[in-house]
């Protein structure tokens, strides 16, 4: 099934390591805080060396340099 065909990857511990990992398609999650999470999906665009992630948090789908606005709490990607 489509859920096992997803992996996780741990979420390295800085960012200059994790820079080189994300993939387009990939799926990001953040903890926001109060308990609250976010998802978001890593794009194919750049601002600079980080990829831009496409996200709703409220304001409608936005695309933004916003991979490390919050603390990563899961990285995932479809095999």
């Amino acid at each position: 099934s489509s859920i096992q065909a997803m992996m996780r990857i741990a979420p390295p511990h800085t960012e200059q390591v994790w820079m080189s990992m994300p993939e387009p398609g990939d799926i990001v999650t953040w903890r926001l805080g109060g308990g609250q999470t976010h998802v978001g999906l890593v794009t194919a665009q750049r601002a600079g060396p980080r990829p831009l992630v496409a996200h709703n948090i409220g304001a409608g789908v936005k695309v933004e340099d916003r991979l490390f606005s919050y603390r990563i709490a899961g990285h995932f990607r479809y095999r």
